[in-house]
């Protein structure tokens, strides 16, 4: 697989600095159809091990753009945005409000264009994937740059309660974030 591949570069390179995966479907979750339902098998295999090694790497700037991340895939990398490194004190220790995690080195994250408000829902709960990303940013402490661009489809639009998460938990719990782009997103 592709994204095993690229996540051993990730992870095993000390001079890769600068990553752009977008247009790449990373995102996409492994789907079986059992007696006539498409069921998720996997969420987000590829995504789910790119993940995995940013956790080690030295990585500081990471384009995600339309991958199709939707609510499931959003969830693993909030996983990754908060999981601490035992390797890098830095990371564990100060910054943020919020305790002192995330990726060891990553500065900057794009995800324009992404569906994060399909995959995983139930009525009214399309956003819950968005949110699992806020609350990431509460004690990631790396994190400098966030793009996070709505598309021309509504699935790729953040919707307001994401965005005013965003904004209240930036506001409150994270003092790294310089960049932040949410251009065409339900803001209004």
């Amino acid at each position: 697989e592709a994204a095993a591949v690229v996540a051993e570069l990730v992870q095993s390179s000390t001079t890769l600095r600068e990553l752009d995966l977008s247009d790449n479907n990373v995102g996409e979750n492994l789907v079986k159809e059992v007696n006539g339902e498409t069921v998720v098998i996997k969420p987000a295999p590829g995504l789910t091990t790119i993940c995995q090694a940013l956790r080690t790497s030295s990585l500081t700037a990471l384009d995600l753009s339309r991958n199709n991340i939707d609510t499931g895939g959003c969830y693993v990398l909030a996983t990754a945005l908060k999981g601490e490194n035992e390797n890098n004190p830095r990371n564990n220790s100060g910054g943020n409000k919020g305790g002192g995690k995330g990726c060891p080195s990553l500065r900057s994250l794009a995800l324009d264009g992404n569906p994060v408000t399909t995959g995983w829902t139930v009525a009214g709960t399309s956003h819950r994937g968005g949110l699992a990303i806020a609350e990431a940013l509460r004690s990631n402490t790396t994190l400098e740059t966030l793009c996070w661009k709505g598309g021309d489809k509504a699935a790729c639009r953040l919707p307001s309660k994401v965005v005013v998460a965003l904004a209240k938990t930036l506001a409150k719990f994270n003092d790294t974030i310089v960049e932040l782009d949410l251009s065409g997103n339900a803001c209004g």
